[in-house]
């Protein structure tokens, strides 16, 4: 089962950090991981393969990002099996939302088109609308997606 961690430090994914993980499991309050390492997937996100996992117990969870944080404890209580994201879908997310932020877009015919990494492929498109929800290019007050 893999345990995830993201760490920030005034909203700003933290990378590079060597984060540790302390797992209990509830039914006795026994610690079966202590102090193992974190892996750096990327974007502030870290992940430990918990090899131990028992599919009918509950784990609490602390994830510690270092003293060089500010905020260093992630913290979580709750049974794995609500956990069904994937580390491959939080990567994709995680790369999307960087390419979002840092990609090329243009507005082109009342559109607002938001490319991938290559600057060629659309990611997302948005219709853009002035207040009264008319097409405008000039005047935008609110996009939607198309």
């Amino acid at each position: 089962m893999w345990v995830t961690a993201v760490f920030l430090e005034n909203n700003v994914p933290q990378t590079g950090l060597s984060p540790t993980i302390k797992i209990y499991k509830m039914s006795d309050q026994s610690v079966v991981v202590n102090g193992a390492a974190m892996s750096e997937l990327g974007d502030g996100i870290y992940y430990y393969d918990f090899s131990a996992y028992g599919e009918d117990e509950d784990y609490s969870i602390v994830c510690d990002g270092g003293v060089a944080l500010t905020n260093r404890y992630s913290y979580s209580n709750s049974a794995f099996d609500d956990l069904t994201t994937p580390i491959a879908a939080l990567n994709t997310l995680a790369t999307q939302s960087n390419q979002i932020l840092k990609g090329r877009w243009k507005i082109v015919s009342n559109q607002m088109i938001m490319y991938d990494s290559d600057d060629t492929t659309p990611l997302f498109t948005f219709d853009l609308k002035d207040l009264a929800g008319n097409p405008s290019m000039n005047t935008v007050f609110e996009r939607d997606p198309v």
